[in-house]
């Protein structure tokens, strides 16, 4: 809320309000104890293994682990509860929270909508925590628990991205140790005032003066239940417990402890899994629960929001130094692709089996490891050791069917030496490009989740900052499936698995800075492009379709000769064109009328880069059937030598040599009117 003093536009003085002197509305929690109780254990605390505390005097008293118990007691207002939010048997965490020292009202709010505007811009939930003690905390929920170390990076990316300068806390701790934290929400000490959690919305309409007097939030409706780990079945147990634990049952909990006496000594008290072993007729009411239709509350954790809210974490990225592309080898795609391998983008290479894709990929990851950018290839369609020999001809530029065939060992072959000694001195200079190039080659289709740990690990093992690019490989997408928890809900069969992995891909990438490179196998009767563009010659164009529209860029290799189709009425003509074949540079030049300037450029590079029949060699190109912002009139060309598993880009940009011609008949034109009228 703003007003005008003079001709200048000022906020009212809550600009100077201290957070102390704020109107903090009772929480009522203990009214709404199951849900709350949903929120911690979901969101917070682990069923086992999450040490809690009562604060007493400003220090922490170990209880042991969190229970039902002592939830209650903190939401009676009994007992001040903290918890270690570090699971201390696996050092994962579901949460972290990040608390700024702030005395006055507004820049507490401001700050916190800041850090959670960025938060949700990264598919994340968040919420904000106004503390009467001037400090205001901000709460950051992750989809499932992540190891302690990748919390905390991303706590400082998304810091980093909010333009905070403050330095503020991080829970949990570097260490992951029993360093506990007051639960939300707590009271202060010293005043009795209970802090106030509030969701983003909640927290802007605040900010714009808007007045507040809302008890807490409907914990129950606030965020949806976490995708829940399938070799821990305890959590699920805890959620039976309190889908039975009505209100009456809670007034009525400490009678049905089997220890009535426990609720003095914390420590030893009854495990949920134990409470929960009471409570037979519990899986009943979890499925009432399951089956209702998402509340108001659900569906707020994924609000619309203002454009304006992203502005500043883009700003941030812009002006990054970290790249925002991974070049590739041809100079003529980065720039049809704005610099190269998009950073947090899918990249698809389609066309027919046996067209070189693979290689292409082989080629490009080279390219980058060798440029130490670290490179992650998953390979569905070769081995490691296939990939690593492939890779040694392409270094040492002899045919593979000579290292596959060890042709060395030939005692009739004269140049058995020279080739062993090209191998192993391939080898030695493939060593520094194959320390920023990890491999996978799954003996199965690849779940998401499992493919997102390996991209950690390498990024893990290249100890790349939170903005460092990393360039992923996988040959093919077909074999790659959405993870366990997701696929379970769509069982409309195998079609509805590839888009569903596609979207999942470009989320991993995002979330990863990964430039994401994977390959689809389509058959074709016509490799023609514009054909291709409406998909009217693709076999089983179901895949294609399905595929490409969540792909940010569509590449169709075509690396072939085809037989040129005549519209000549002509029968001689005809006959005569029928056995023509035409390879990807005439496919070029047949798709620009034959521009005679275009047909010069090709004429030589035909001279410039001749193909090499010990290495078969044949022209290629990248026809570009999508690429959101950014150039489809290019098509980049390359010699493809099939023997060496190798390309050559080749520096024709066919859409430059077209506009370079179109300019200079306009000039021309422009002298010979000149020229007329004078």
């Amino acid at each position: 809320m703003t007003r005008l003093e003079n001709g200048v536009t000022t906020r009212p003085n809550t600009d100077r309000k201290s957070l102390c002197n704020f109107q903090f509305p009772p929480p009522n929690i203990a009214d709404r104890l199951e849900g709350y109780a949903r929120f911690i254990f979901n969101r917070i605390a682990f069923s086992k293994h999450s040490p809690c505390a009562v604060v007493k005097n400003g220090r922490f008293l170990p209880r042991g682990d969190m229970t039902l118990v002592g939830l209650r007691e903190h939401a009676e207002g009994e007992s001040v509860l903290s918890v270690s939010l570090a699971d201390k048997k696996t050092g994962h965490t579901k949460s972290a929270c990040f608390t700024l020292d702030e005395r006055y009202f507004v820049p507490a709010v401001g700050q916190g909508c800041r850090l959670l505007s960025t938060v949700e811009q990264e598919g994340l939930f968040g919420l904000i925590e106004l503390c009467p003690y001037q400090a205001v905390r901000i709460w950051i929920f992750f989809p499932k628990p992540i190891p302690v170390a990748e919390a905390l990076s991303q706590v400082r990316m998304l810091k980093k991205r909010s333009f905070l300068s403050k330095q503020g806390k991080i829970f949990p701790t570097e260490s992951g140790d029993d360093s506990f934290l007051v639960l939300p929400p707590h009271p202060d000490p010293e005043t009795g005032k209970w802090s106030l959690v509030l969701t983003l919305p909640e927290a802007e309409a605040l900010l714009d003066g808007m007045p507040y007097d809302k008890p807490g939030p409907i914990w129950k409706d606030l965020v949806p239940p976490p995708e829940m780990n399938e070799e821990d079945d305890v959590d699920d147990t805890l959620m039976e417990y309190l889908s039975d634990s009505c209100s009456d049952g809670w007034s009525d909990l400490r009678k049905r402890s089997p220890h009535p006496e426990l609720h003095k000594e914390e420590g030893s008290q009854e495990t949920i899994a134990q409470g929960a072993r009471e409570r037979t007729s519990a899986r009943s009411n979890l499925d009432r629960f399951e089956d209702e239709a998402p509340s108001e509350g659900i569906r707020r954790t994924q609000p619309i929001r203002p454009m304006s809210n992203l502005v500043p974490s883009v700003i941030g990225r812009l002006l990054d130094n970290s790249p925002m592309a991974i070049p590739t080898p041809s100079g003529v795609l980065n720039d049809v692709l704005n610099g190269g391998w998009s950073v947090g983008q899918v990249h698809l290479l389609v066309g027919p089996s046996g067209e070189g894709k693979s290689t292409f990929c082989g080629w490009t990851s080279d390219f980058s490891a060798n440029n130490n950018i670290p490179v992650l290839y998953v390979s569905f369609q070769n081995t490691c050791q296939q990939l690593a020999m492939f890779a040694l001809a392409r270094t040492a530029q002899i045919n593979s069917a000579q290292i596959v065939g060890r042709k060395w060992m030939d005692p009739n072959y004269e140049e058995a030496a020279v080739l062993s000694k090209s191998i192993i001195g391939a080898g030695r200079n493939y060593f520094r490009t194959g320390d920023h190039l990890q491999i996978l080659d799954p003996e199965g289709p690849l779940e998401t989740n499992r493919l997102e740990d390996a991209i950690r690990e390498t990024r893990s093992l290249a100890q790349l900052s939170e903005n460092d690019p990393i360039l992923v490989i996988i040959d093919s997408i077909r074999e790659v499936i959405p993870q366990r928890s997701t696929r379970s809900r769509n069982e409309s069969g195998k079609q509805s698995i590839i888009p569903q992995a596609m979207m999942e891909l470009k989320q991993i990438a995002t979330r990863n800075q990964a430039a994401v490179i994977t390959t689809l196998d389509v058959r074709s009767n016509n490799l023609n492009r514009l054909q291709w563009t409406h998909s009217s010659n693709v076999e089983n164009e179901s895949d294609y379709l399905l595929v490409t529209p969540f792909a940010d860029v569509v590449l169709l290799l075509e690396s072939r000769e085809t037989r040129l189709v005549s519209q000549s009425t002509n029968d001689t003509q005809d006959r005569t064109e029928e056995h023509r074949l035409l390879d990807p540079l005439d496919h070029l030049l047949e798709e620009s009328g034959h521009h005679p300037l275009l047909a010069k450029r090709i004429q030589e590079i035909r001279k410039s880069y001749p193909l090499l029949p010990e290495a078969s060699s044949t022209y290629c190109r990248l026809a570009v059937l999508k690429n959101r912002a950014g150039r489809t009139e290019t098509h980049p060309v390359f010699r493809y030598d099939r023997a060496f598993h190798d390309f050559d880009s080749i520096p024709l940009d066919n859409h430059k040599v077209l506009m370079e011609a179109i300019r200079s008949l306009g000039e021309e034109e422009d002298r010979d009117d000149a020229a007329s009228g004078n």
